[in-house]
């Protein structure tokens, strides 16, 4: 079987990926604090993801989130979104796992 090709970027995503690609050319992200505390708010905001009780439209709204964002990433090539879908697994997988009262 032979891998997908990689994703060709759209007249409509060029402008975005150059800036995404300016923004994470800035020499802001090699200071040590900035990372540290990038990394303490993802983090947290992770813990919170994980752990906070949904009811069920929002847990829905989670759930089409995290879909979305999968199939986004499933088109860009290299690492990184092989990555990001192995957390984006786990962080759903551990709501169910974390949740009391579930069975």
């Amino acid at each position: 079987m032979s891998p997908l090709p990689p994703a060709v970027p759209t007249s409509r995503q060029a402008p975005a990926d150059a800036r995404a690609d300016r923004l994470a050319a800035l020499p802001l992200w090699s200071h040590p604090l900035v990372r540290i505390v990038l990394a303490a708010v993802a983090c947290f905001s992770l813990a919170v993801v994980i752990t906070a009780p949904l009811e069920a439209l929002p847990q829905l709204l989670l759930s089409l989130v995290a879909l979305v964002a999968a199939l986004v990433l499933r088109n860009v090539a290299g690492r990184l979104p092989t990555v990001l879908m192995v957390l984006l697994s786990a962080t759903m997988s551990l709501r169910y796992m974390s949740s009391p009262g579930r069975s």
